[in-house]
């Protein structure tokens, strides 16, 4: 995946002037749009549609975007994250009574199974969807369900009860007069009665099926009925009217470009032409088939993309007019811009020949240049009033953009939940900050980050909200449990990520980390130090467990692992994970840093204090030290009591 593109894309999400749910509905689009042509992009927009949804609250769009991540994946064969999401999607889906995301996760939830060849649990879920279909009184809905519990039953060898299950599907269609269905229902019991043998009932129903699809302009589906109808008579062994079906089929898939069904054909033709041992023909046609293979692997990718797009094509058809406004307001924009660009151009020139006139009639006409400087002193005030505009515009679009980077630092209910005593100092040189903490649970373990991106303020969060991604990645997702080795993953990643192939350019970017895992049952802290250290206080003592010299990102070490330590704790034991703000920051009468000794001696001396008035104190004394001076840096200190 694309990360960089992704934090790009969320700060520039963050930035937007257009409201929330514009934002969402657009970005939703994207996702259905990418959903079988890139992978990865769609993961990326259903992402971002999952952080702005959590934001706004918006449990549809949330539950929406979960489903789409899922059929992304499980369109690139990662299916334990497919089936992730598709629980996510379900589990909100069930809890806000979303039937239409419910009906669609069923069916998802059927195929994934019957994919993976798990036909009873995919038969659970395809009568999930029926039944859901049944409460909401509807009936086509209910023939979908039943004509893929019908394949289901063909797969598992009951041909008899796959005729009953789908001739009910049939019957539904045809009441409801829904004739694209009744074809595809049409179409499934044809291949039943033609695996039995049953080659008459076989015909006569995709003769009908043909029918249909010719008053509907089915065009490629009925192309397909006149394949199916070929290899029937084929296993007739009527080689005339098997021969005229497949030059029908390849005559029309010629016309529509559909060339995977093309090949097809021309290798049944020269096969039957082979059978009637007219090998000149058999040849061309065979050399036909091999003259598209090479090209229908591409060919067929489009293919996927139409036929897995058919159920957006609504949603599809929209965007397309979307694009097309937004083009034809960009090309105005810029006639605007153009015009405006002129119009400058013949103000300065007309203000040029005025201040010449002003200056040789000044003598005579004193009052006339006082109006002309007094203009000039309005457009002035003017342009200053647009800067201060723009000015205020982009620090509103920055806070908002703080408001979302701060949904995504460690919660205070997760803290208070999982951390005894404890505090966090945390106080952004800007609006938005390169430091950030980050929690999170596996097996029973709690899971605490402190980190110092490179950089403060935007690209210090871009920096912020990549790590924070590859750190939910790593534990979430690639399940890697070890400190150590969780940030080896996501060093690989940065790395990776900010140095692409073929780049000429070096990215030094990465962060400076400690990231600890707590054992509270068993009394015990495991962790791995980034060029940043982990304080114990002990019996009024403190104790510097020191960091490994490298940062998480590029580095002339970058093959080296990360040390891993272990720390049996104690009641009242005190841990403080840090940043080198706070140390870093000029001040005093000096002007001169804080330091770390001075730090430790504060910590110390006020160590036996509750939490809340250590943090209290840590952040006085700063803000005394810094004075009228400018925070040079992003400032984060935590501190746990046990």
């Amino acid at each position: 995946m694309e990360r960089l593109k992704y934090a790009v894309l969320l700060v520039v999400l963050f930035c937007s002037n257009a409201g929330a749910q514009n934002r969402i509905d657009h970005l939703l689009k994207n996702s259905y749009r990418t959903l079988s042509t890139k992978y990865d992009s769609s993961i990326i927009y259903s992402d971002s549609v999952i952080v702005l949804a959590k934001t706004e609250n918006n449990k549809h769009a949330l539950a929406e975007a979960y489903k789409n991540k899922g059929l992304a994946f499980y369109t690139k064969g990662v299916y334990a994250s497919a089936l992730a999401n598709y629980q996510e999607a379900l589990t909100i889906a069930e809890k806000e009574k979303f039937n239409d995301i419910l009906l669609s996760v069923y069916n998802l939830y059927g195929t994934f199974y019957k994919k993976l060849n798990k036909l009873p649990d995919a038969s659970v879920q395809f009568n999930n969807a029926y039944k859901l279909a049944y409460d909401l009184k509807d009936t086509s809905g209910m023939a979908g369900a039943l004509n893929d519990i019908g394949l289901v039953f063909q797969l598992q060898g009951k041909a008899d009860t796959a005729i009953v299950t789908i001739n009910k599907a049939l019957e539904m269609y045809r009441l409801t007069a829904n004739k694209l269905g009744e074809s595809y229902s049409l179409n499934f019991l044809a291949e039943l009665y033609s695996n039995q043998k049953n080659f008459t009932l076989a015909i006569d129903y995709l003769s009908q099926a043909s029918q249909i699809r010719m008053e509907l302009g089915d065009t490629a589906g009925l192309a397909i009925n006149f394949v199916n109808l070929g290899e029937v008579n084929l296993q007739m062994g009527d080689l005339k009217n098997a021969l005229s079906f497949f030059t029908q089929s390849a005559e029309i898939a010629e016309r529509i470009k559909y060339a995977d069904l093309l090949k097809h054909c021309y290798k049944m033709i020269s096969e039957i032409y082979m059978r009637q041992k007219n090998f000149e023909q058999a040849l061309v046609f065979y050399q036909k088939h091999v003259d598209i293979k090479d090209s229908i692997f591409n060919e067929q990718n489009t293919r996927i993309i139409t036929e897995m797009e058919a159920k957006y094509q609504n949603t599809s058809k929209q965007l397309q007019i979307d694009n097309l406004h937004k083009q034809s307001e960009l090309n105005l924009l810029k006639l605007e811009e153009q015009a405006a660009r002129t119009r400058t151009l013949y103000i300065a020139i007309a203000l040029f020949v005025i201040i010449i006139l002003v200056v040789v009639v000044a003598y005579r006409n004193k009052k006339k240049a006082n109006e002309v400087i007094t203009l000039q002193k309005a457009e002035v005030e003017h342009q200053r009033d647009l800067v201060g505009q723009r000015n205020r515009e982009v620090t509103d679009s920055i806070n908002y953009a703080k408001r979302i980077q701060q949904t995504l630092l460690a919660s205070e209910k997760v803290l208070n939940e999982n951390l005894p005593e404890h505090f966090i100092l945390y106080k952004p040189k800007d609006i938005v900050s390169g430091d950030f903490y980050w929690a999170g649970s596996h097996s029973g373990r709690f899971y605490f980050c402190v980190a110092d991106c490179t950089g403060h303020g935007v690209p210090g969060a871009f920096m912020s909200l990549l790590n924070i991604s590859f750190l939910n990645e790593a534990l979430k997702e690639k399940h890697i449990e070890s400190p150590d080795k969780i940030l080896n993953e996501v060093r690989e990643q940065i790395i990776t990520s900010l140095n692409p192939e073929g780049s000429e350019d070096i990215s030094r970017d990465g962060m400076d980390a400690v990231l600890c895992i707590f054992d509270f049952k068993g009394m015990w802290l495991r962790f791995a130090c980034a060029n940043n250290p982990l304080w114990l206080i002990r019996n009024n003592e403190l104790k510097v467990f020191e960091a490994d010299k490298m940062p998480v990102g590029k580095h002339h070490d970058e093959q080296k692992s990360f040390s891993l330590q272990t720390i049996g704790l104690r009641r009242g034991d005190i841990v403080y994970l840090l940043t080198d703000g706070y140390a870093d920051q000029f001040g005093g009468d000096k002007g001169k840093k804080f330091k770390y000794k001075q730090l430790q001696n504060l910590l110390l001396q006020n160590s036996h204090l509750p939490m809340h008035e250590q943090k209290q104190l840590l952040d006085q004394a700063i803000e005394k030290w810094k004075g009228p001076l400018e925070q040079v840096d992003d400032i984060l200190i935590a501190g746990i009591k046990f």
